[in-house]
């Protein structure tokens, strides 16, 4: 792959489904929890995200710093859409996805 479209084009319609859902509902619960200091979520969950962007920046080409880069824009643009779609549905997420150029 080349950038972060084009991972989260390829792994948009794997993660945007109900049972998808239900991971990614406590993916950001835990989220959430870390973010208010509780732990410990405070101390897992970074380690999570960074291996998210490790695994993101597999799929990408480029130089180590690009990789990062890339990588992260990927994971946040993908936690913006499935966490859009568990809080406003899947309409609403397929639609700003399509606006991204994701589908």
């Amino acid at each position: 792959m080349a950038d972060h479209l084009a991972l989260i084009k390829a792994v948009w319609p794997a993660i945007a489904t109900p049972k998808a859902d239900a991971v990614f509902g406590l993916f950001f619960e835990a989220n959430g929890l870390a973010t208010s200091g509780r732990e410990p979520y405070r101390s897992l969950v970074p380690a999570l995200v960074e291996l998210w962007i490790a695994w993101a920046a597999g799929f990408i080409d480029g130089s180590p710093e690009e990789l990062r880069t890339e990588a992260e824009t990927a994971i946040a643009l993908i936690d913006g859409l499935l966490l859009l779609r568990l809080l406003a549905g899947p309409e609403p997420a397929e639609r700003a996805a399509r606006r991204i150029g994701v589908c």
